[in-house]
């Protein structure tokens, strides 16, 4: 059996060997973990779906798509930002408002340039 070692206050309590031995590596001190809305990791479970998928690859998949549509909400957003921005857009679809945005930009730096 190894020695006892000493706290590194100096005091006389007895500490694990790992602790006194400075070749065994006990790694990065774990960091709180923070909420997520993804699944927590692990094996996939046995169980299916109607579709043949597990209940983990069906959660990752909910996951994903809650991901997908709130990108497509947030792009839509911006986008009926740029049709109140720009005039006589709001027929127009999504990517000849973006071509009218990079023109109205181009003009706009156009004239920025002029007046410096």
């Amino acid at each position: 059996m190894a020695p006892p070692c000493q706290s590194p206050q100096g005091g006389n309590e007895l500490m694990a060997y790992d602790a006194c031995d400075p070749t065994v590596s006990r790694g990065p001190a774990p960091l709180p973990r923070q909420a997520s809305s993804a699944p927590p990791a692990g094996p996939p479970e046995l169980s299916t779906t109607g579709s043949g998928r597990t209940a983990t690859e069906a959660r990752a998949l909910k996951v994903h798509s809650e991901a997908e549509r709130r990108r497509r909400v947030r792009i839509n957003a911006h986008l009926t930002t740029l049709r109140r921005m720009i005039p006589d857009t709001n027929q127009m679809d999504k990517a000849a408002l973006l071509a009218r945005v990079v023109d109205q930009v181009r003009h706009v730096k156009r004239r920025a340039t002029e007046a410096a």
